[in-house]
C-alpha cells in the first residue's frame, strides 16, 4: 500500500517531548508505532499487560498499567508527555454487553483525557469510529459534521468516548482531536474482514455477485498518516476528521480482489439481494446483511482541505496486497 509523505506538512516541535500510546499492541497500534518511529519521536506505551511485549523496540518505555495500579502511576506515565494517541478500545466482537463497552471505551478514555489536562498536555489524540454516523450512507456520504446517529452499542460507546475527551478538554490548553475511520484494512486485519480472507481462500461460495453497492474503507497505511498529521499540524486543534480512501468499492468487487489478492478464483453466486435480505431476515441476522449490502460513503473535502492529506487512491489494488501478505506468512 502507499505511504503518502507528510514532509511538505510537518509541524513538529523543534523538541517534542514524550507521545503516549494506548492500544499499541493491536491492529492498528503497532504500524501507527512504526509511523512516529520513522519520525523520531519518543515514544511511552501504556498497557494492561504486565510484561514488556518481546517484540517491542528498545527505543520505547513500556509502561504496565492494571486497576490497582492506576491511580498512584499516572504522574509517572504522563512524565514528559507532549501528546496522547488513544487507541485502545473495547472492540465489537458480540461477547461484551453495554456496560463493558461503556467502561472501556468512556471512561478509561475520561479518565486519560482527565490526567492529560492535569498535566498539561499539549494534544490528545483519540481514535473513534464512522459508525457513529450510523451503518449506511443513504442520501449523500457521511460530513465530519453531520448529527450522529449511532446504530449499536459499541457506536454508542464511542461517541460517550468523544463527549467525554470534549467535556474534560473543555477551557483547557489540550488540544482534542477525533479521528472517524470506516472500515480499517491491512495486514493483519482481524474481525469480519479476516472471517470474508478466510472463507475466499478456502473457494467457499458466496452468494454475493449481484451486490453492486459503494463502500469506501480506510487504508491502514493512510490511516497512520492522518494520526501523524493530527499529532503534528496546527489545525487540527478542535477538530473531527474523516478517514477513509479516496474511492469506493463494492462488496462483490471485494471477494474479487481478494481473490486475485490470495490467487483463487472466487466463487461469487449472483443471488438476487431481495433474496439475500429475506434469507437474512428470517435467519435473525437481517441487520448484518443491511450493512453487508448497504452503500458507506464519506466526504472526505474536510480532511484533506484542512491537513492535505492525502487519503489511499488505489483500494483494489491495496486490498490485494493485503490479501498477498496472508499467502506470504509462514504457516
Amino acid at each position: 500500500m502507499s505511504a503518502p509523505s507528510t514532509d511538505q506538512h510537518s509541524h513538529k516541535p523543534e523538541n517534542p517531548g514524550v507521545i503516549l500510546v494506548t492500544g499499541a499492541t493491536g491492529f492498528i497500534g503497532r504500524p501507527v508505532l512504526r509511523t512516529l518511529q520513522r519520525s523520531a519521536y519518543r515514544l511511552r506505551v501504556c498497557s494492561r499487560r504486565r510484561s514488556r511485549p518481546a517484540w517491542l523496540e528498545e527505543g520505547i518505555e513500556f509502561a504496565s498499567l492494571n486497576d490497582s495500579q492506576l491511580e498512584n502511576r499516572w504522574a509517572s506515565l504522563f512524565d514528559r508527555v507532549d501528546a496522547v494517541i488513544h487507541l485502545a478500545a473495547s472492540n465489537p466482537s458480540g461477547k461484551q454487553d453495554a456496560a463493558e463497552l461503556f467502561a472501556v471505551n468512556g471512561e478509561l478514555t475520561q479518565n486519560l483525557a482527565e490526567q492529560a489536562v492535569r498535566h498539561d498536555v499539549r494534544r490528545f489524540l483519540l481514535l473513534s469510529s464512522i459508525k457513529v454516523h450510523g451503518e449506511q450512507s443513504i442520501e449523500r456520504p457521511f460530513k465530519h459534521d453531520d448529527t450522529p446517529a449511532p446504530k449499536d452499542d459499541y457506536a454508542r460507546s464511542k461517541l460517550e468516548a468523544e463527549r467525554r475527551l470534549l467535556a474534560a478538554t473543555e477551557g483547557s490548553r489540550t488540544q482534542a482531536v477525533i479521528i472517524r475511520p470506516s472500515l480499517v484494512y491491512g495486514p493483519g486485519v482481524g474481525g469480519n474482514l479476516s472471517r470474508l480472507i478466510r472463507q475466499v481462500a478456502k473457494r467457499a461460495p458466496l452468494p454475493l455477485g449481484r451486490v453492486h453497492n459503494r463502500r469506501q474503507l480506510t487504508a491502514l497505511d493512510s490511516l497512520c498518516q492522518l494520526i501523524l498529521l493530527c499529532l503534528e499540524h496546527p489545525a487540527a486543534a478542535g477538530q473531527v476528521f474523516l478517514a477513509a480512501d479516496a474511492s469506493s468499492i463494492s462488496t462483490a468487487e471485494l471477494i474479487r480482489q481478494l481473490a486475485l489478492g490470495l490467487g483463487k478464483r472466487p466463487r461469487l453466486w449472483p443471488l438476487p439481494t431481495s433474496l439475500l435480505r429475506l434469507a437474512a431476515a428470517l435467519s435473525g441476522r437481517g441487520e448484518e446483511m443491511r450493512r453487508l449490502l448497504g452503500n458507506l460513503e464519506v466526504d472526505l473535502n474536510h480532511t484533506v482541505a484542512t491537513l492535505g492529506w492525502s487519503p489511499q487512491s488505489d483500494t483494489a489494488s491495496a486490498i490485494r496486497q493485503m490479501a498477498s501478505a496472508v499467502n506470504d506468512r509462514p504457516d
